[in-house]
């Protein structure tokens, strides 16, 4: 063989290495990034069920507010001039 064949074959091994070297990283690029997907799907899950937690308490709150409220509303209005008067 000649010298430009041995170069030629040196070049096309290194060419071959090198191409090698970018598949295993595209590879791991998408496996990390499947991997990110994946947490970010759970992280959401996570996060919906939390603010589903929130806004049913949120919802109780108001609930008892909305009954409390009148009801305190009306004990003063009647309680206080009773109250007044025993004294």
């Amino acid at each position: 063989m000649s010298e430009q064949d041995n170069n030629l074959h040196r070049l096309l091994g290194e060419l071959g290495a090198d191409m090698k070297h970018v598949l295993r990283a595209l590879e791991k690029n998408s496996s990390n990034t499947v991997k990110l997907r994946n947490e970010m799907r759970e992280e959401n899950e996570e996060l919906k069920k939390r603010l589903t937690k929130v806004e049913k308490f949120n919802v109780k709150v108001l609930t008892y507010a909305s009954v409390a409220i009148p009801v305190v509303l009306a004990a003063i209005k009647f309680g206080v001039p009773a109250f007044l008067t025993l004294l």
